[in-house]
């Protein structure tokens, strides 16, 4: 990077720093001052880089637990129990491959303990679970124990300690009881892991084994004297009041809805009676029935009596994270315990509670069946942090970053897991993170989770929204990503599934609903909550695509730079106080976002991207960065982070050391400073530390959390009053902190010197000064020995900021106060350097070893005067003579789009080389250039629109042939034994499913049929998407008997071409709850050429019928191809048998095998397996079954991240506010 570029950025900040008083709260203002003159750097004291060398690498590695931004936290929610209903974690996975799961921010056992339930196969499990709270995973561990040693047996009393607030004698002296047997075998992690629970439930490391001992140490009041224990129950009863004085401040009389996705489809059944079941929670602390509950006892397992500012969250519910469906729907009895478990009782809000006890009891009880396969291994601490202590353990650095925010204790993994030999996981087939992009931002989430993703199809990464962070869902991914999705995509290398199919498992149109109710009656609701989930994969699908022969994506240098500067202002756009106030309507939006970011998870990103495109010139991408971020007038806030952006960018060794040894605003005099006395050498960087007096902090704390929040706190460095020079003020937001009493080791003069920090156990509410550390550039604090040194709460329009300017100061002091500010080469309990994320390629031209004589690479063109990917140039380099002579002589060459994502180049008849982009492309439009006389040939296709790619036929249900199996891009599988039958012969109570059928359709495809009846010319108002989606609808309705005459059996047909083509013999529907839809249970017969011969008097059999369970869907000829390319999904999710070795996808490479008239698009390793129920309803099959196969028919949903899904009417109701929203989604649903 150039120094002009800098000292131009250095140069454009005219604004004087505003005095700090010492008051807490500044409000002086800026003014501002003469340009600056290009400054020199006359330094007596040189930097050298060589000696500052592994200073750099072990504060870069320290810094990767820096990436999120760093709060002031005098309220924290606990959060014991989810609020989502549970989902599958190996879904995606094939049934006969290992799960190596990784959950972060686990939360409660409801996911493991329904994956165990649902996994339907006896392959081995091994689940990672982080939590930053301790008593998250006390909890979990002391629940598993309780399933392993007691089963259904103590199942109530299980129930009440994990669910409850209050519990009963026998609950509590059962806790009482696990809790010391827990400790009686925690002496240690080595005893832990020695016995029968540390054979299965295994500690990362030994802090976090700590943490939770000491958790279960405090649950016992047995062993406390009278006195204390009135003292230790008082505290847990003012701890839960506390906790609903919070929900009334919070919700209030408000009605609480947030739980109706717990209940899909069957939602609006569910409405009153969850919100009764909520008070009711709230008011008794218990699910039981009013007058049911002994109770006394405050439920220790609710409150955390190590951490002051940790409150229970006012939205714990404990019926939320259940498939509460199964309360209002129509189901066929099974067998059961409970004889009334299938009763409906209508408006009955304990009927809620019984549905959930039931499930909890069933997964119980499949967690104890599976847990000889299974291995739960535990970490407290970050996410981020934990995930890059994983990444650099991967490299053989044992020692990580901070563990979490508030400490500067680094993750050491030191469980015989990890060391000396690794043993646990270090990659991963799933990554499930909650919905901690709430809290830390996709791009900090992606960045540190998708290196541990394994490098195959199948693998998946999960992310969770809650937080209204846009309008709709249209402009959330680009809102998460910083960026044009499908651009971000190529450059992080991992792809959302949804947006690239336009295809969801699970129905979001339920939430669009909601979302709409909720803004219709504003403040009536509780919550402002926007629920998306996303599933992320590392490639887009290509069946002609080698594993080891993926495309390594290039760019033009000043394309890129043009695509960061882009993310740069969609990070940090709420800093830029330029476009600031004309932006005030989405300010609490936008604020969020910017709040997750600092410029250290930029020079991350940065980073992250370089080692994925590593055929660029990083010095050109950034001098070319620089000149746009200094050319842009309206970035002023980015002036004052600007240093902080060099100093991260040179730790991560982007940007050229050079550049720290400029002295920006300096008049070209060197002070004569104390502040290095006795440095020999230094470094381009240090690192500040800071103890703020308690006292300081006292103005602060008495303001009420829930007015202060939880605003980011920073580092300033400024000149002072004295200064002669050009005035400068930096801002620096990536800071460690932490609550304790500091130590020094070491000496400046042998390069040791280093802070130790015993620390407090609550950094902003304990008693010991707080430290807090930052890194900032040498040459800086070289300016001005008096130079102001502050702590600050970052800009912010809560309430806090009425008392004061944006510019918040609570504690200044100078470099010069030796006492109270520390100057080290590294950050307090340096640790070791900092890995590579990955290993990449460094070159962009890829050989293909099944087509000798040639090399393709491909170079990524945006739409012009936009940061967005409009096209892909692929260029084939032709190396035989061969070809190069065939090239030379004219040849006619011709391109073929023979995948979504692939291109086919024909030179002459035998000659044929792929081009393979990383997403889909349009063949239409697209250009070739033919250079024969240096043998290349180039393609330039379009890159393809979401919406369009959605509509491809080969791009809905993707199936990738492999070796072992077929992979579903993103199909769920399922366990149809665990999903229960819908009774569909009471017709009252499914009437439900018509609406919850139509919500298939989204808003522009509602119109299009809507125009269809108007036209004689139907199909081409249509799409073929939209056809097979009316085919499924009328599956589902006819199936139901809800409209028209009940049927069984359906013809596939297509009249104009061969008549019956396929025909579905559907047993029954069932209730898939987790994925909040249904789905049919069927038995598929596809009419071959092959089988026609053998089946012919049975096919004729059933034409002749009259029987009204028979009927005919009508389809052309794409509506039926795009049913035959979705089959092969809907087989595979549901097999419960293994591809024999001679399966015809893996012969032939090809799912579907064909598309053909008269030929079959599946294998037949699965023909006449499973069909025992389908057999018992329609005896007539059994000619015919042993060519039969069960498929998993589920309604197909568009994607909210592609197209508007629900579009609401406009009426305003004036009924109460609880009869109101019922009124306003029964409307709605029954459109």
């Amino acid at each position: 990077m150039s120094r002009f570029v800098l000292r131009r950025i250095f140069a454009s900040l005219h604004e004087q720093p505003p005095p700090i008083s010492r008051r807490v709260f500044s409000s002086s203002h800026q003014k501002p001052l003469p340009k600056p003159q290009p400054s020199t750097n006359n330094n007596p004291l040189k930097s050298s880089r060589p000696n500052s060398q592994s200073s750099i690498t072990r504060n870069a590695s320290l810094l990767r637990a820096m990436a999120n931004t760093a709060h002031m936290d005098l309220l924290t929610f606990f959060y014991p129990i989810g609020n989502t209903p549970a989902v599958s974690l190996t879904r995606d996975i094939p049934r006969e491959t290992k799960a190596n799961v990784l959950s972060l921010g686990c939360g409660d056992a409801r996911n493991i303990l329904y994956t165990t339930h649902v996994a339907g196969s006896t392959s081995p499990m091994d689940i990672t679970c982080c939590d930053m709270e301790s008593l998250v995973i006390a909890r979990n561990i002391l629940l598993f124990t309780l399933i392993l040693d007691y089963g259904g047996n103590r199942i109530k009393d299980i129930w009440d300690i994990y669910y409850h607030l209050f519990i009963g004698p026998k609950a509590l002296a059962l806790l009482e009881s696990q809790t010391t047997r827990l400790l009686a075998v925690s002496d240690s992690l080595e005893s832990w892991h020695a016995s029968n629970y540390g054979k299965r439930l295994r500690f990362c490391d030994s802090s976090s084994f700590s943490e939770v001992k000491k958790i279960w140490s405090n649950l016992l009041i047995s062993n406390m004297n009278n006195s204390q224990k009135v003292a230790h129950i008082d505290r847990l009863r003012s701890r839960i009041q506390r906790a609903k004085d919070l929900r009334h401040y919070y919700i209030g009389e408000k009605f609480v809805f947030t739980g109706m996705r717990s209940a899909a489809p069957l939602n609006r059944e569910a409405v009153q009676d969850l919100a009764k079941q909520h008070k009711h929670f709230w008011d008794t602390g218990s699910t039981d029935k009013p007058n049911a509950n002994s109770a006394a006892m405050p439920n220790p397992m609710f409150t955390s009596q190590l951490n002051k500012s940790s409150i229970l969250h006012y939205g714990t519910d404990p019926l939320l994270g259940f498939h509460l469906a199964t309360a209002y729907a129509s189901l066929v009895p099974q067998p059961t315990s409970d004889p009334h478990a299938h009763a409906f009782l209508q408006s009955s809000a304990h009927n809620l509670v019984r549905a959930a006890r039931q499930q909890f009891q069933a997964w119980c009880k499949s967690f104890r069946k599976h847990a000889g396969i299974m291995v739960l291994r535990f970490f407290v601490g970050e996410a981020l942090a934990f995930c890059h202590a994983l990444q650099q353990r991967k490299k053989g650095i044992a020692v990580g970053p901070y563990r979490k925010p508030g400490t500067f204790e680094t993750i050491l993994l030191d469980s015989e897991d990890y060391l000396p030999v690794v043993t646990a996981p270090m990659s991963f087939s799933v990554i499930n993170t909650s919905n901690l992009v709430d809290h830390v931002g996709a791009i900090n989430l992606l960045i540190a989770t998708s290196p541990l993703l394994d490098d195959n199809l199948f693998a998946t990464l999960y992310t969770e929204s809650l937080v209204n962070q846009e309008k709709d869902h249209s402009t959330l991914a680009e809102s998460f990503l910083c960026g044009n999705v499908s651009t971000m995509s190529v450059l992080l290398g991992i792809f959302p599934t949804d947006y690239w199919t336009n295809v969801v498992p699970i129905s979001t149109a339920d939430e669009a609903i909601l979302n709409t109710a909720r803004r219709r009656l504003g403040d009536k609701l509780s919550g402002d909550y926007m629920y998306s989930r996303l599933s992320w994969k590392r490639y887009v699908p290509d069946h002609t695509l080698r594993a080891s022969n993926r495309p390594v994506i290039s760019f033009e240098e000043v394309d890129l730079a043009r695509i960061l500067f882009d993310v740069y202002l969609n990070m940090f756009q709420n800093k830029d106080d330029g476009r600031l106030m004309s932006r005030l309507r989405n300010l609490p939006r936008k604020m969020q976002r910017s709040s997750r970011y600092h410029h250290g998870s930029y020079a991350l990103l940065l980073h992250f991207i370089k080692e994925r495109a590593p055929t660029c010139n990083w010095d050109k991408v950034m001098n070319s960065l620089f000149q746009y971020l200094g050319n842009n007038a309206n970035i002023l806030a980015c002036g004052k982070s600007i240093q902080e952006l060099v100093v991260q960018l040179h730790m991560l060794k982007i940007c050229s050391d050079q550049v720290l040894q400029l002295s920006p605003r300096s008049d070209g005099r060197a002070c004569s400073s104390t502040l290095f006395k006795g440095w020999k050498v230094l470094p381009e960087v240090v690192c500040l530390t800071l103890k703020v007096p308690r006292e300081r902090l006292r103005l602060l704390t008495k303001i009420s959390p829930q007015e202060l929040g939880t605003p980011a706190v920073h580092g300033v460095l400024q000149s002072s009053i004295t200064y002669t020079g050009q005035s400068f003020q930096n801002i620096f937001s990536v800071v460690q902190q932490a609550s304790g009493k500091v130590t020094t080791s070491g000496s400046v003069e042998d390069k040791t010197l280093s802070l130790h920090v015993r620390e407090e156990e609550d950094c902003w509410l304990g008693d010991s000064p707080l430290l807090v550390s930052f890194l900032v550039p040498t040459s800086t604090l070289l300016l001005d020995k008096n130079a102001i040194l502050a702590l600050g709460i970052q800009r912010s329009f809560s309430p806090v900021s009425e008392r004061s300017t944006i510019l918040l100061h609570f504690y200044t002091t100078t470099i010069s106060n030796i006492k109270d500010v520390f100057v080290t080469k590294e950050l307090p309990h340096g640790a070791n350097h900092m890995p590579r994320n990955s290993k990449n390629d460094t070159t962009s031209c890829i050989e293909d070893p099944s087509q000798d004589g040639f090399c393709s690479s491909v170079l990524a063109n945006l739409k012009a005067g936009t940061a967005q990917i409009g096209s892909f140039t692929g260029r084939i380099d032709l190396s035989s003579h061969k070809t190069k002579d065939i090239l030379r002589n004219y040849t006619t060459i011709h391109t073929t789009r023979i995948s979504p994502c692939s291109i086919s180049v024909m030179l002459g008849k035998e000659n044929s080389y792929n081009i393979h982009f990383p997403i889909p492309v349009v063949l239409q439009g697209s250009k070739t250039n033919i250079v024969r006389k240096s043998s290349y040939i180039e393609v330039t296709a379009l890159a393809e629109d979401p919406v369009d790619c959605g509509g491809s036929l080969k791009f809905m249900y993707p199936v990738v042939p492999t070796k072992s199996s077929p992979v579903l891009w993103n199909m769920p599988r399922v366990d149809m034994a665990a999903l229960p039958t819908l009774d569909v012969q009471q017709k009252k109570r499914m009437q439900w499913l018509v609406p919850h059928c139509t919500l298939m359709f989204s808003e522009r495809e509602r119109r299009a049929i809507q125009a269809s009846l108007s036209s004689s010319q139907a199909e081409s108002v249509m799409d073929s998407r939209t056809r097979f989606k009316q085919g499924l609808f009328s599956l589902f309705i006819r199936q139901s008997g809800l409209q028209g005459q009940k049927a069984g059996v359906f013809f596939l047909n297509n009249p104009s071409n061969g008549g019956t083509h396929i025909v579905v013999f559907a047993s029954g529907l069932r209730l898939d709850a987790a994925s909040r839809t249904v789905v049919l249970d069927t038995a598929v017969l596809v009419l071959t050429r092959e089988i026609m011969s053998h089946i012919l008097g049975f096919i004729q059999d059933l034409h002749s019928k009259k029987s009204p369970d028979i009927a005919a869907i009508n389809m052309d000829d794409e509506e039926l191809q795009l049913w035959k390319e979705t089959l092969p999904a809907f087989v595979e999710r549901c097999r419960t048998w293994n591809h024999r070795p001679s399966c015809e996808y893996v012969k032939t490479s090809k799912v579907p095998l064909s598309t053909a008239y008269g030929e079959t698009p599946l294998c037949s390793c699965g023909n006449g397996k499973g069909l025992d129920d389908v057999v018992a309803k329609f005896p007539v099959l059994k000619k015919a079954a042993k060519f039969a196969v069960r498929a998993a028919i589920s309604p197909t949903f568009a994607s909210s991240f592609v197209e508007q899904l629900f579009q609401g009417q406009e009426a305003p109701p004036t009924e109460g506010k609880a009869r109101k929203f019922f009124r306003l989604l029964t409307d709605w649903w029954g459109r």
